[in-house]
């Protein structure tokens, strides 16, 4: 499956899912929230290290953090 944000990149943003169990006892878990939300991410930690005088440049790798469909604050 591929899926990503409007304006999205589908070569860099696409989206892993999982299957925890079968049947009526199946849950499923994907990589989509972590896209979503990877911008603010590297934004904070970009601001965090502002002050220090070496170049660098963050990188939030979001296809490897799962999440259910329950998106709510105690995601981040």
């Amino acid at each position: 499956m591929i899926a990503y944000p409007t304006h999205g990149n589908p070569h860099e943003d696409f989206i892993r899912m999982r299957r925890h169990g079968s049947e009526e006892n199946a849950r499923f878990f994907d990589t989509f929230f972590g896209v979503i939300i990877r911008d603010e991410i590297e934004a904070v930690i970009t601001a965090a290290l502002a002050d220090i005088s070496l170049p660098f440049k963050v990188f939030f790798s979001s296809d490897i953090y799962y999440f259910d469909n329950e998106f709510d604050g105690t995601k981040i």
